[in-house]
Formats: structure tokens, C-alpha cells, sequence
């Protein structure tokens, strides 16, 4: 058997036993499992066969005894979504990651669709997944949580736990040991998944009795893919709209939106019924299983509200801007190491990764890459933005930051590393190089030179 080298091989095997076993299909206790796991499988496997590292963690900022007993209390009581007075006529989930503004705290993907929302006179209700939100100023919206449905879930769990049937367990295990053999990994799926099953049942009918309280019209969500199928299983047995907004890249080799075998007349069960895209690029993608018409090209608003915010800024010559990525954060750092020397002429700005802010002293790959005089780190309270305006080049692999570099102006090399193949298409566009690692950077550099990315800003991200 070829081993596993990169994100491209993997999906492609993935796409051929969705195909040759139907697993889109595979049914244990009344829920398609693989559907509701894909993504988390595809994870899994990315980091056992060693494809992908594990994102760095970042350390814990703990909190007081008195501080989490407060927060708990809030939780259930003032941030509790059974105490929204209903009907509402949206109810809103977005990313967990904030960004902070002049106001306070934004979820840069839903923020401003919630504002126009407003504006036409809506009834928004806004409700975290998690509540391990950055500390500083607080959230500009006011929001609830979903701990409540879990501190439920937990109890119901315990007191009564679900258990499958032997026709069940044994159609998970073929599937993990179907698994398991193609990729010549063990990662005890089986686990994993009947631990999921078991929540799923309870998960499912705590959102659907809050759906049916509260009435929406429609759902919007951030990141459909991670932890929201009983959310939307439930939303569509209710017949209730879920509309998905995009936060960043995707392509054939996402799995979270890439479905080259299913029809697009074919609903999935915890896919949602449309799409809010940047721009036509994105809608354009014939994996997606979605009609043209539920695809609605609504742009970024945020990218050009910071945009404008920066179009008196200055080209540095020269500079290049490098953005890091923790799932092969080390890596880069190697690869980026490799070429400083060769780079003297130019100034290496390194942008961290958010997951790395606080550990990178610890990475080997990183202090090294720092020891060159022409490379400066940066990390938390860099302005994104002003980085990619001023610089004339940017080094990334597949970050949304990339795409936003782009359509800010920058000359484009892509590493070839693990989830390059995301770009795929921006490279045979003409719209960025892909350096392959063994020649000379100076000639992607000098290629990239050739490209005007300007021309790509309206189909990356639509208009302001």
C-alpha cells in the first residue's frame, strides 16, 4: 500500500469508500453516522498518519473557584436561552473566536449580517457554543449559551444511557476496522463513535424543545461542520431554514463542505439548506452540495471594512509577511528557517498563529527562524490587516489570511506542505506560485512578481 503523504490522498480514499460502501448512507440507531463524524474522522486520520500535527493548545488561563461558579450561575440563568421570550424570527451561532474591536468583542463572521438583520427589523437571538471566550472588554452582542442543553445532556447520560443494539455495534466496528485498513492506522473509531451516538439522542431533543420555544425562521451558523449536527438535525425535522456562513477557506479537499459523489438534488442531514459565500470563487466549487441558487454571494464585510481602513498604507519593499498555521506550524517554521538565509535582502515578518501566541519560545523551529536578523516574530496586538497592506509579499499554505492577503494587494508564494492542495485552484488560476521546496525561493519570488492579485479581490470576496 502507497503511504500517506498529504491531505489530497487522504480525501481521495476517503471519496472511494464513500463511494465503493455507501458510508454517506451508513445508518446506526436511526442516525448517519458518518455523516455527522466526517470531518472528526478526517482529523483523525490526517494526525495518525502523520499528515497533520496537532494544533498547539495554547495554555489554560484558569480562573478562580469564585470566578467559575459565578460564570456557571450566569450561565443558567441570565445566558440562558430558555428565558428569551419568543418567538424570534433569527437565532444566530457563531464562531467561538473574537476578535476585539473599538467597542469590544466580535465574531467577525456574524457580526455585521447581524446588524443588517437588525435593521430590517429582525429578531436576533445569539447563542455560544462555548463560553471559553477571550477575556478584556466584553462582547459587543449580548449572547446566551448552550450549557444548559449539555449540563442537561450530562445528567440524562448518566441516568439514562443509551445502549446500541448488536446490529449497531457491529456495523460501527466494520466501519472502524474499514478504516483502520485502508489507512493502516488504529484510532479505535468505535469509541469515538458510539460515545457520540450516545449524546447525540439527548443533544438532539434538548435543541429540538428550545427550536420549537423559540420559532425561528431561520438558523445561521458559523462553522456548520464542528459540534452543530444535532442543531441542524433538529432544525430540519422542524422544517426551519439553516443557512451556513462561510469563515474561511474551503475547496475539493475540505471535507467539511466537499462532496464529489453526492447529487445535488440530495439533501444531507447535517448539511445546511444555503450557503452565504464571499464571493463567486467560492460558490463556483462543483464538490459543494448545493444547488448555484442556494449559494448567495453576500461578500466579507469585515475584510473590507479593514481594507478601507488601510488603503493610505504604504508598500514596503521588499517585506515579506509569513503566515503560520498551527496544524503544521513546526514545519513551516523549518521550512521558513531554510530559506532566511537566502532571503538577506528582504525583512521576514512571522505572524503567529492564535494558537501559538503563548507557547512559540517553546518550539526549537521557531526560536531558530528568530535567530536570523532579517526575521521579527509577532504575535498578539499585531494588526492583521496593516501587516498584509504594507507587505509586498506574503509566505502561507492554505490560512484564510492568504486569500485576504491576496485581495490585499500581496504577491503569493504557497509551502508545499499538508493542506496546500486547498489552493489547488488559486494556483492554477494564476493567482499565487507554490514553491515546491527544492529551488531556489528567490525564483517563486521573482514568478510571483509576474501576478497582479488585485484582479482576484471581487470573486474572493465580493464587493463592499
Amino acid at each position: 500500500m502507497k503511504q500517506i503523504t498529504d491531505i489530497k490522498q487522504i480525501c481521495e480514499r476517503l471519496f472511494e469508500l464513500e463511494k465503493d460502501h455507501s458510508l454517506l448512507d451508513l445508518d446506526v440507531a436511526g442516525i448517519k453516522v458518518y455523516q455527522l463524524m466526517r470531518m472528526p474522522i478526517y482529523y483523525d486520520i490526517a494526525k495518525a498518519t502523520g499528515v497533520l500535527d496537532n494544533p498547539h493548545p495554547g495554555k489554560k488561563r484558569r480562573k478562580s473557584l469564585a470566578s467559575r461558579c459565578f460564570s456557571a450561575l450566569s450561565d443558567i440563568t441570565v445566558r440562558n436561552p430558555w428565558f428569551v421570550s419568543g418567538p424570534v424570527d433569527a437565532i444566530v451561532f457563531p464562531h467561538s473566536r473574537k476578535v476585539l474591536e473599538n467597542d469590544g468583542l466580535i465574531d467577525v463572521y456574524s457580526h455585521y449580517l447581524i446588524d443588517n438583520l437588525e435593521r430590517d427589523g429582525k429578531k436576533c437571538c445569539v447563542i455560544e457554543k462555548s463560553k471559553k471566550i477571550a477575556t478584556g472588554k466584553g462582547l459587543v452582542r449580548e449572547s446566551k449559551r448552550c450549557d444548559i442543553i449539555r449540563l442537561s445532556n450530562k445528567l440524562q447520560i448518566r441516568t439514562r444511557d443509551r445502549q446500541l443494539s448488536k446490529t449497531d455495534n457491529e456495523a460501527l466496528r466494520e466501519f472502524s476496522q474499514l478504516i483502520d485498513e485502508t489507512f493502516d492506522i488504529k484510532i479505535n473509531l468505535y469509541k469515538k463513535l458510539s460515545k457520540r451516538l450516545n449524546k447525540f439522542h439527548h443533544d438532539y431533543a434538548g435543541y429540538k424543545r428550545l427550536l420549537r420555544r423559540l420559532k425561528p425562521k431561520q438558523i445561521y451558523v458559523v462553522v456548520a461542520y464542528f459540534g452543530w449536527g444535532e442543531m441542524i438535525k433538529a432544525a430540519k425535522d422542524l422544517e426551519i431554514e439553516v443557512i451556513e456562513i462561510q469563515h474561511g477557506v474551503y475547496s475539493r479537499y475540505h471535507l467539511g463542505y466537499s462532496y464529489p459523489n453526492q447529487s445535488k438534488v440530495l439533501s444531507l442531514d447535517f448539511f445546511p439548506d444555503k450557503f452565504l459565500v464571499w464571493g463567486d470563487y467560492w460558490a463556483s466549487m462543483p464538490e459543494l452540495p448545493l444547488k448555484q441558487n442556494d449559494c448567495l454571494n453576500v461578500g466579507f464585510s469585515y475584510f473590507h471594512i479593514k481594507k478601507k481602513l488601510v488603503d493610505d498604507v504604504q508598500r514596503k519593499s521588499n517585506q515579506i509577511v509569513i503566515l503560520s498555521q498551527g496544524a503544521i506550524g513546526e514545519r513551516f517554521a523549518e521550512q521558513v528557517a531554510t530559506v532566511a538565509g537566502s532571503l538577506k535582502d528582504y525583512q521576514l515578518i512571522y505572524k503567529l498563529h492564535p494558537s501559538e501566541y503563548l507557547t512559540w519560545e517553546q518550539s526549537r523551529s521557531l526560536t531558530k527562524l528568530a535567530e536570523n536578523p532579517n526575521v521579527t516574530i509577532i504575535g498578539e496586538g499585531s494588526d492583521l490587516y496593516r501587516l498584509l497592506a504594507e507587505s509586498e509579499y506574503q509566505f502561507g499554505v492554505f490560512s484564510t489570511a492568504v486569500f485576504e492577503g491576496v485581495g490585499m494587494g500581496c504577491k503569493t508564494i504557497l509551502f508545499d506542505l499538508p493542506g496546500v492542495e486547498y489552493m489547488s485552484r488559486m494556483v492554477d488560476q494564476g493567482l499565487c506560485v507554490k514553491w515546491d521546496g527544492c529551488s531556489d525561493i528567490v525564483e517563486a519570488i521573482n514568478a510571483a512578481d509576474l501576478i497582479d492579485p488585485n484582479n482576484a479581490q471581487w470573486q474572493l470576496f465580493g464587493s463592499i
